[in-house]
């Protein structure tokens, strides 16, 4: 027997594996590393949070990355180069952060690696007649297998694709295993470059669901480097001191994909700075108010996602937000302004740093493609059953 799968088949059986998630999402700014213990599988999974850390992309690596990221026409080989240096950089952090973590590599039993979108296309986006939903990551895993001798799981989405989802968002199947709840409803929402949310009933999994919202960060990040040369709204406070513009916001919200009926996926491929600057067309707008307007309108098509999603707000409803918007001291209070009655909190209440859940999340599906025999899922809402994950192995 192969001993790659020897060791594949000893850690399946294991009482508690540690898994090494890793994310970059569509902000694109680096590396989260969460290293975590799992116990168990499937409903009856329970986590430690061991160790986390970030690496900022370095600025070559970043740049090159946005010469490819949401673009229809590239450079191929410029992409092609990326996918195999974007691993070998992943791999080589992994095994600095180890060792600043003072952690053997065979004392992790997997790597769980989601890598870095550069293109996400369902249908309601590209439109080609025939054409299926499509995404892509980058960073290739053999090299970070190679590198780190630990066997990695990479390409989550594809499998969600192949089964008849969009590939997005796939918080979802943690979400259902490691944060439900019997006394409270909860809504996880992740203001990352794009906004997405999971519901999770005190009900149970049976009616859970998840779906985009549309922007999150990704255009606040954008009008606060092109017009403060900042690199984002630190704490909402360029925000804060603007107004809403009316006819700025009401072009905002004349997109197509908020008439989508959700679960429903999108990406910087549609909200970008494009838009931004085709909706300022023929507008004088401040450039604090175009930030005050971006953030409101991120606020807006979270509220209207919740709404499209029916998500009731019952006394026991709760809302938790992770990823970069969790720091955004305004677009937070705007949030609970607009929600009334229900309670925005932030990811710590559940004891997770806000910047580790996603991480944490494809540590989770790594877990449970090799140690569960059954997976969550709800037909439904677009929720297939699949076990997600290509492994690498080392040798």
């Amino acid at each position: 027997m192969n001993p790659n799968v020897l060791k594949l088949y000893e850690t399946a059986q294991k009482s508690s594996r540690v898994i090494l998630g890793l994310m970059s999402g569509t902000s694109r700014d680096g590396l989260d590393l969460v290293l975590c213990r799992f116990f168990s599988s499937g409903l009856e999974t329970s986590f430690v949070i061991e160790e986390f850390a970030s690496h900022a992309y370095p600025e070559k690596l970043q740049i090159e990355i946005e010469q490819v990221f949401a673009k229809q026409t590239i450079d191929f080989q410029q992409l092609t180069l990326l996918h195999a240096d974007l691993g070998i950089w992943y791999g080589n952090i992994i095994r600095t952060q180890l060792k600043k973590w003072k952690i053997q590599t065979g004392d992790v039993d997997l790597i769980a690696s989601h890598g870095q979108t550069v293109y996400h296309a369902p249908i309601h986006f590209h439109g080609i007649e025939g054409k299926p939903n499509a995404t892509l990551q980058i960073g290739d895993a053999d090299h970070i297998a190679k590198i780190t001798g630990i066997i990695t799981l990479s390409d989550f989405r594809q499998k969600h694709i192949a089964a008849g989802g969009e590939g997005a968002p796939l918080a979802v199947y943690g979400d259902g295993l490691l944060f439900r709840s019997k006394e409270e409803d909860r809504i996880l929402l992740n203001i990352g470059g794009i906004s997405n949310y999971t519901y999770l009933p005190k009900s149970g999994t049976k009616n859970i669901f998840t779906t985009d919202c549309g922007p999150g960060n990704t255009l606040m990040d954008w009008a606060a480097n092109t017009y403060f040369n900042a690199k984002f709204d630190d704490s909402g406070k360029i925000a804060s001191s603007g107004k809403i513009h009316a006819e700025f916001m009401k072009c905002l919200k004349n997109h197509a994909f908020f008439k989508k009926s959700i679960p429903r996926s999108t990406g910087p491929e549609e909200f970008n700075a494009l838009y931004v600057v085709q909706c300022l067309d023929g507008l004088s707008v401040e450039p604090a108010d175009i930030i005050c307007t971006l953030t409101e309108f991120t606020v807006w098509v979270i509220v209207n996602a919740l709404k499209m999603g029916g998500v009731p707000k019952s006394k026991t409803t709760k809302l938790y937000v992770s990823g970069g918007g969790e720091k955004n001291d305004y677009l937070l209070k705007r949030l609970q302004e607009k929600l009334k009655s229900v309670p925005v909190h932030s990811f710590r209440d559940l004891g997770v740093e806000p910047q580790a859940k996603e991480g944490l999340i494809f540590a989770a599906l790594a877990n449970e493609s090799v140690a569960s025999s059954k997976t969550i899922g709800n037909k439904s809402a677009n929720i297939p059953e699949v076990f997600m994950g290509k492994v690498s192995f080392p040798t």
